[in-house]
């Protein structure tokens, strides 16, 4: 067996892999204790990420049993990049104070609390952070941390706004593309049908005798 493949599989530390169970962005509700998988249940790569949990996985929850046997699976299928991110994370996160670590989850939790069109709206957000230059991230991280809550707030209800003008930038875009979409298919229909009568006053006029075909020219 390779070497990548041994580092995968060894057992981790049960924070770090909750850790990385957290930052791969999976949530579960609770389950109940007949779907939680019990130990012989798991596969081979599972048990072995897992290996330091085996005395007393009977005695976990259920919902923590199916969040750590997810957690192991994802854990198992990251690239090394995905790993070393993970574990640089986790030493992030060690590093954090109790209470930096109650706000983050509190964050976390008014997150989920959030409707669904918001969420969206924070993860294009982030998502357009993450693509910016370094330096640039840098530079809008250190003037977010200077701002005062009422400019925070002002910033938010700017971008909010750009949200929704792209939203309805879009949305008109796509209308329009419906639209001609359906002129299109209107305009093919009626060209159908043209050929259509052409074909049939060809048929009929094919029919009629010789006499009167000469007749009506």
């Amino acid at each position: 067996m390779k070497r990548s493949k041994l580092l995968v599989l060894r057992p981790l530390p049960l924070a770090l892999l909750l850790s990385a169970l957290l930052l791969s962005g999976w949530y579960s509700p609770s389950a109940r204790a007949d779907e939680a998988p019990a130990w012989q249940d798991l596969s081979k790569s599972e048990q072995r990420v897992l290996q330091r949990l085996r005395d007393n996985w009977a005695t976990l929850p259920a919902a923590q049993r199916q969040k750590l046997q997810r957690g192991a699976q994802r854990w198992s299928n990251m690239t090394p990049e995905q790993r070393k991110l993970a574990s640089k994370r986790f030493q992030h996160w060690q590093s954090l104070s109790p209470e930096q670590r109650q706000r983050i989850r509190r964050q976390f939790q008014r997150f989920q609390q959030l409707p669904k069109e918001q969420q969206d709206k924070l993860r294009d957000a982030r998502k357009a952070f993450q693509q910016l230059p370094k330096e640039r991230r840098e530079q809008l991280q250190s003037k977010w941390r200077h701002m005062t809550p009422e400019q925070r707030r002002r910033v938010i209800q700017r971008l909010d706004r750009r949200h929704d003008q792209l939203q309805r930038q879009q949305d008109r875009q796509q209308d329009y593309r419906q639209q001609e979409y359906r002129q299109n298919e209107y305009r093919q229909q009626q060209y159908q049908r043209q050929q259509q009568y052409q074909q049939q006053y060809q048929q009929q006029y094919q029919q009629q005798p010789r006499e009167q075909r000469y007749d009506r020219r």
